[in-house]
């Protein structure tokens, strides 16, 4: 509780005057439009944590998704990524329509007759200019309307409105889209567009150095939460004291580890990479059953063959025997799992071996939705390996570029890429052991569907090679409810595979709150133990039970 008041206190001056989630706050200067109606604003995030024999106040810069703010036709031909306003001219039935009115439900705006007063969006019209209504026991057009009351002539009558009412009221309220803006600083809580992550990576990135002056003494117009602390009339007025200099730790660099390939070769990375030219793979799989569909329109059959005959290439450099691919198909998107039926028919027509087929989707830039089906069809449907690869990346791919998709293939395949030297590894291989990793994925907000667990863990002397178990509980529920019988079959196949049971077991646990510690560990470490019970009795097992060690990994 008093932890809970002195953050309250620390928090309150900068929430105040800045739009804030509670625990950052966030300001507009230095702001980044992304695309896709989204735009990236800076800000700070700070929390008072218990320390031996004080406190500590932490502070880190923080990014915030926000829509982006302006007029509505604007965000919303930057949302559909369209330059002409004839675009918006949709009809309830269009996807485009659809994933409008998703985007823009519940977004706060202001109108132009309605001056500063604040609106909510309950969902669109089409051809809102020409939506009728009655007014004084007559019909009227929206754009009548407008004319008559305002002396506003409406510019695109024909594209989308926005309707300002609750969508069970009777008589809705119909606003044309040029007459809306978007208000800042709203929060952007659904999960971000997969092709807008690597902008976002980018504009989070920030050089510990600078992210530290950024911090003592802010930027670009940013407020530092520091700079403040003196100013501050609730900290003052609670006679609390923060020391501005920030504390100082002593810390150790630890040596990268090398990295083994084939042909006994080795390198070391630096600055997290390093480069595979003239590498072999430590044990490459041979590339022998692979076909490929095209779900890309633009790409003409003889540039993909082109493309295909350039990752065939990158995988015979790095050691896999590589075939030619049995066949090369164009693949429908509103089709898709006939697409890859026809591509397996031939395969099997071939009397190819099915373990060893593995299908190459080449996707347009933006389509989550055909890769969902194609691994859902590769996955769940007939357990076939498939491999996607964005056109985009194949369009400009270069030797680097296949040399990568080369070691995903081959992992696939269940073959090494490399090993790893280092006396953490060599301590660990001294007896058998598991590295073991654990994580809850949760819906977004206001989505009501399960959550996924997780776990994968290793089966071999390395740690380079790993089984992934999935699973889905009740939302919101953080620790993993299955991971008895996760880690029981784990342990069986384990054995199964090494003909030994693991003596050591290194655990890491993913997304704990530092507020679940104490639960999850009582939990999850548990259902561990009576994993080893269930195990060692069903098989008559001597050997000492593995030992535990249970890491949680943090962000912060």
């Amino acid at each position: 509780m008093a932890t809970n008041l002195l953050q309250l206190l620390v928090r309150q001056g900068p929430n105040m005057n800045h739009i804030n989630n509670g625990k950052a706050y966030f300001t507009p200067e230095g702001s980044r439009a992304i695309g896709g109606g989204l735009e990236l604003w800076r800000g700070f995030f700070q929390s008072v944590r218990p320390a031996v024999g004080r406190m500590l106040v932490y502070v880190d810069t923080s990014i915030a998704v926000m829509y982006a703010r302006g007029n509505v036709i604007d965000v919303c031909m930057n949302f559909l990524d369209k330059n002409d306003v004839r675009a918006l001219a949709l009809n309830e039935k269009s996807p485009e329509y659809r994933a409008l009115q998703k985007y823009l439900e519940k977004i706060h705006i202001n109108t132009a007759t309605t001056g500063k007063r604040v609106k909510t969006i309950y969902g669109l019209a089409p051809a809102a200019g020409t939506f009728k209504f009655m007014k004084d026991d007559r019909e009227l057009t929206v754009q009548d309307y407008y004319q008559a009351a305002y002396n506003i002539k409406i510019q695109y009558p024909h594209i989308i409105g926005v309707i300002l009412t609750p969508r069970k009221t009777t008589f809705p309220t119909v606003v044309p889209a040029e007459l809306c803006t978007i208000l800042p600083g709203q929060f952007f809580k659904k999960k971000i567009p997969d092709h807008l992550t690597k902008a976002m990576v980018d504009f989070a990135t920030v050089k510990p150095v600078d992210r530290l002056r950024q911090i003592l003494s802010g930027d670009a117009g940013m407020h530092s939460p520091v700079r403040g602390y003196e100013q501050s009339e609730f900290l003052v007025e609670a006679g609390m004291v923060i020391e501005t200099k920030p504390i100082s730790i002593t810390a150790q660099v630890l040596d990268t580890p090398v990295l083994w390939y084939g042909e006994r070769k080795n390198t070391r990375p630096r600055d997290g990479g390093w480069n595979l030219r003239g590498m072999k793979l430590r044990n490459p799989v041979p590339l022998e059953c692979w076909g490929v569909v095209n779900f890309c329109p633009t790409m003409h059959p003889d540039h993909v063959e082109q493309c295909m005959k350039g990752m065939a290439n990158g995988c015979r450099a790095l050691g896999m025997g590589t075939n030619a691919p049995f066949d090369i198909v164009p693949g429908l998107g509103n089709a898709v799992e006939r697409s890859l039926d026809a591509l397996l028919r031939k395969a099997q027509s071939k009397s190819l071996d099915r373990k060893k087929i593995i299908v190459i989707a080449i996707l347009p830039a933006r389509a989550p939705a055909i890769r969902a089906r194609v691994k859902h069809w590769g996955d769940v449907v007939e357990g076939v390996l498939t491999q996607c690869l964005c056109e985009d990346k194949v369009k400009r791919a270069n030797d680097q570029y296949w040399g990568n998709v080369g070691l995903k293939l081959n992992a696939r395949f269940g073959g090494y890429n490399s090993v790893t030297q280092s006396s953490a590894i060599e301590e660990l291989r001294m007896e058998p052991f598991i590295v073991m990793g654990a994580d809850v994925g949760h819906p977004g907000p206001g989505i009501m569907k399960p959550s996924v667990t997780s776990l994968v863990w290793s089966y071999d002397e390395y740690a380079a090679r790993y089984v992934a178990f999935t699973g889905l509980q009740n939302p919101r529920v953080e620790t993993i409810e299955g991971l008895q019988d996760m880690v029981k079959r784990a342990i069986v196949a384990f054995g199964m595979r090494n003909r030994t049971s693991p003596k050591r077991i290194m655990f890491f646990r993913d997304g704990v709150s530092e507020g679940e510690f104490d639960q999850v560990l009582k939990i999850e470490l548990g259902a561990m133990r009576a994993a080893f019970d269930d195990v060692w009795a069903e098989r008559k097992l001597e050997d000492p039970k593995p030992k535990v060690t249970f890491i949680v990994v943090g962000k912060r």
